[in-house]
């Protein structure tokens, strides 16, 4: 199976909403499930260890 999430904030940003869709994330793939994560960008810094390195995050420019 393979899962479009679609979020406006993602790790690496920060704030309030970014904890739940990280999660979510995290445990589908651990569950065996395909993750692709569509959210704002570009964005920079450091992915948090704890997400599996086979999540596919597309980002699209605010805006656009």
């Amino acid at each position: 199976m393979h899962v479009l999430l679609v979020a406006y904030r993602f790790p690496p940003q920060s704030g309030g909403g970014v904890l739940r869709p990280h999660k979510f994330a995290k445990y589908l793939t651990r569950a065996g499930v395909r993750v692709t994560v569509l959210t704002v960008g570009p964005v920079s810094g450091q992915m948090p260890p704890d997400l599996p390195s086979d999540v596919r995050i597309v980002q699209i420019p605010e805006g656009g």
